[in-house]
């Protein structure tokens, strides 16, 4: 160690000397530092009432700058709104119209289709109960579409309608139903011609050029308790064979009941044929027909069937899709022009509110312009009036300076004396790291030579207590086996 320390004398009297150099040159750089702050800080404080009243200038010119571009962007918005507010608000009317005339079109061509859907279900039903009626009639009215005979009417129960209500007091008193009108005499007999000639069958014919004697006989009449006339119930399409109706059906009156009927029939004065809602119908001369477990009904509809072929049913089919698809097209548009008004609204009630918003924040920022635009005057002023002396702010600048520059020469000799010293001290370490290696080394293999030592010592310790042990152990088996050896020598003498 002695020698070590003596290698590294020099350098540790060299370090020492300059620590020394550095820590009363310390007091030279503190001093540098101190008149450097100080003048800075005088500096500082001469420009700070200038430099407070230029950025308190400059806040106000952005204020200004700010205020003055706000109101000129409202002003602009403002105009615009002004000018697009009623556009919108024509387009707007200019949509509702087209929505209101699109619901009125929309509401007829409902109408439209639910009337043209009713007219083919008509139509569908017609020709099922044209498919389905005698070969007399079908094979006439086949030879009136042919155009060999015109003037068929057809069916008389086919040609008017008349209430549910009066179904089954129609089709038991009205046995002419199933006769089939033609216009004249004349075609009545081309029709029995035909029929004789194709051997079909017979019919029998109601001639309207016949009817003309009933036409006086079929206005209002007074009736026994006002009970309604069979024949007022009839409605009919065609005019022309209301004559026929009467013909079949002349002044016969509807009772409620059988009772009713019989009060009416036979009542004073005039005899009348009478026709209850069960069917029972009593004739002029008296007597009565009814009773049976089946009423008859069903020989006259409640509206009246129109002759029709299937291609027309096929056409009014085919008008009916087309028209279904144009009403669920007036769908779709009056749904889109239903969004487009609403966004409209929305669209009126956001221009509406932004325009009642920066109308009414105008007169503020114009306030507060003309307010920044005084105080910018006020405060370029200060600015100008706390202008510092150029001439004494140049000789402050310069007295910083120069204190700066003097600290900045004291502080890089005190640099190099701080490095000069950890590079002695970096160097002093090396030498000392290098000389105690080799004795540190030593000093290792001693130590592990007595940790060797240490644990031989150890073990030979714990080996002699369990000898100790064992020993102990081992003596008190020889007691015990004497002990044992003397009793079992006892044991054999008592035996003996």
């Amino acid at each position: 160690m002695d020698s070590l320390k003596k290698e590294t004398q020099g350098l540790q009297k060299e370090k020492e000397d300059k620590e020394k150099e550095l820590m009363a040159f310390s007091k030279t750089v503190n001093e540098a530092r101190s008149n450097f702050d100080m003048a800075k800080s005088e500096l500082d404080l001469y420009l700070s009432r200038h430099n407070t009243a230029v950025s308190q200038l400059k806040a106000a010119e952005d204020a200004l700058q700010t205020a003055s571009g706000t109101l000129k962007e409202r002003l602009t918005a403002i105009k615009e709104l002004e000018s697009k507010l009623p556009q919108t608000e024509n387009e707007l009317k200019e949509k509702e119209n087209e929505l209101d005339k699109l619901t009125k079109e929309e509401a007829d061509m409902k109408y439209y289709i639910g009337d043209l859907r009713q007219k083919v279900e008509e139509a569908k039903s017609s020709l099922a109960i044209n498919k389905s009626r005698g070969k007399v009639l079908e094979a006439l009215i086949q030879q009136k579409k042919s155009g060999n005979i015109s003037g068929i009417y057809g069916r008389l129960g086919d040609l008017g309608a008349i209430d549910e209500k009066y179904d089954v007091a129609i089709s038991s008193s009205c046995g002419a139903l199933d006769h089939i009108v033609v216009d004249t005499i004349d075609t009545a007999q081309k029709c029995v011609n035909f029929l004789k000639k194709q051997n079909i069958g017979v019919a029998t014919f109601i001639a309207l050029d016949k009817m003309a004697v009933w036409e006086k006989s079929m206005g209002k009449i007074q009736t026994p308790e006002n009970i309604p006339r069979l024949f007022d119930m009839v409605k009919v399409k065609d005019e022309k064979v209301r004559q026929a109706f009467y013909f079949a059906l002349r002044d016969t009156l509807v009772a409620n009941n059988l009772d009713q009927a019989t009060r009416v029939a036979f009542g004073k004065g005039n005899r009348w044929r009478v026709i209850t809602l069960q069917g029972q119908l009593i004739e002029q001369s008296g007597t009565m027909t009814g009773g049976g477990g089946r009423v008859m009904k069903g020989r006259m509809g409640s509206s009246v069937i129109v002759e029709t072929s299937e291609e027309e049913v096929h056409k009014m089919e085919s008008q009916l899709q087309k028209q279904s698809q144009k009403a669920m097209l007036c769908q779709e548009q009056k749904a889109q022009l239903e969004e487009i008004i609403a966004k409209l609204h929305k669209n009126i009630r956001e221009m509406k509110n932004t325009l009642e918003k920066y109308t009414v924040s105008i007169k503020s920022l114009m306030d507060q312009e003309a307010h920044l635009k005084v105080q910018l005057i006020e405060l370029e002023a200060n600015v100008i009036a706390s202008a510092p002396d150029k001439v004494k702010q140049t000789k402050m600048e310069k007295k910083c300076n120069n204190f700066k520059e003097d600290y900045d020469k004291v502080a890089a000799k005190a640099d190099k004396l701080e490095k000069e010293v950890k590079r002695l001290h970096n160097l002093i370490i090396e030498i000392n790291n290098n000389k105690l290696k080799a004795q540190q080394d030593s000093l290792d293999k001693i130590n592990k030579e007595i940790d060797q030592c240490t644990f031989a010592i150890t073990k030979a310790q714990v080996a002699v207590k369990t000898s100790e042990r064992n020993l102990k152990k081992t003596k008190d088996a020889i007691v015990r086996t004497e002990k044992e050896i003397e009793e079992n020598k006892n044991h054999i003498q008592i035996l003996k």
